[in-house]
């Protein structure tokens, strides 16, 4: 089992492309986990997704599966598990 944390943050084009590379032949031979907020390599790399927010899972399932066929996108999936927190803070504050 391989833990990744931010494996990309701070990489050039290059190095960020080689290393997505290799987190996608790790498939199938091992269980990479990858801890980003870097949404498009998540679609890039995993079969699956889950968003943790405020120390929950708020949404968990394979990626045609939370983007519907590709209807919405990560981004859309991960506003939509987080924002009725964000709302809730904001009415409270107001």
């Amino acid at each position: 089992m391989l833990i990744l944390d931010e494996p990309t943050e701070g990489l050039d084009p290059r190095q960020r492309r080689d290393i997505l590379e290799l987190i996608k032949g790790l498939a199938g031979k091992h269980t990479v986990v990858l801890s980003t907020h870097i949404l498009a390599d998540v679609k890039a790399t995993c079969q699956s997704a889950l968003v943790i927010h405020r120390g929950k899972i708020r949404v968990h399932d394979s990626i045609d599966k939370l983007t519907q066929g590709g209807q919405k996108s990560l981004e859309d999936v991960f506003l939509e598990a987080t924002t009725d927190d964000v709302e809730s803070a904001a009415a409270s504050a107001a």
